[in-house]
């Protein structure tokens, strides 16, 4: 409620009203004595029975004024939440997008770093897959005298990125398939014939007639083909696995 500037004049309380203070300043004009001067007071902020009231200007209620604060905070955060999220996904996008840039210049370190901090914020089997993908390239291009332990969580690395790809990919998804030739690959580096068999049986489980994996199916086992197909395999060029141009929809939790 807004309450109306209050004036005072000398001699009179701070409740009379105006009229009256404006009467008693005749009457004394009258008699000879100078007129009262009327001055407006300054707003005074006064506190009690739990409310905030302003004389001469506006009064709101303390427990009105923290709502509303509260209120203005949480707005406050809530758009610098969506801001840094909108931020977060822009830069994850551009992560991505360099890792592809990357792999293509056969600069594979860097694509796994770009590709690392994509996946922080990016979601998804693309994301995971490429990710996959560039350390399989990063591995084969690595030194024989890398430190052992070193190498063996690269492969450990590795072979995570096709874990977490597959669970995000659909039953029917056709990178189920290079999920599998590239499981297999990492444990043919690895020296783990069984378990890159295993594998390479899971990608042909998805697509019968995959080429890159019958081709590295047949160098690891020359006996898993008849002579024509060894010979059909050994004179097909078969492209190498090629990156998901595009990530995901979905941002990471």
């Amino acid at each position: 409620m807004c309450l109306g500037p209050e004036w005072d004049a000398a001699g009179t309380t701070g409740s009379q009203s105006a009229n009256d203070a404006m009467k008693s300043s005749v009457e004394h004009s009258s008699k000879g004595s100078l007129p009262t001067v009327f001055r407006r007071r300054d707003p005074v902020v006064q506190s009690g029975g739990g409310r905030l009231v302003v004389r001469g200007g506006c009064g709101l209620s303390a427990l009105r004024i923290l709502r509303i604060a509260r209120i203005l905070r949480i707005v406050v955060a809530a758009a610098l939440l969506v801001a840094l999220a909108a931020c977060s996904r822009v830069n994850a996008t551009r992560d991505f997008n360099h890792g592809v840039q990357y792999f293509n210049d056969r600069n594979f370190d860097a694509s796994v770093r770009s590709f690392e901090r994509a996946s922080e914020v990016l979601e998804g089997p693309a994301i995971r897959y490429n990710l996959a993908l560039a350390r399989l390239a990063s591995l084969r291009g690595s030194k024989a005298s890398e430190d052992s332990k070193a190498r063996a969580r690269r492969f450990e690395s590795a072979l995570t990125a096709v874990v977490a790809a597959r669970a995000l990919a659909k039953p029917s998804d056709p990178m189920l398939a290079k999920l599998g030739y590239i499981e297999g690959s990492i444990h043919a580096l690895a020296g783990d014939h069984e378990a890159a068999r295993s594998a390479f049986a899971k990608s042909l489980a998805s697509e019968s007639g995959f080429r890159p994996t019958l081709k590295a199916l047949l160098k690891l086992d020359p006996a898993s083909e008849s002579a024509v197909g060894r010979l059909v395999l050994a004179t097909v060029a078969v492209e190498p696995l090629k990156l998901e141009s595009k990530p995901d929809d979905t941002i990471a939790r």
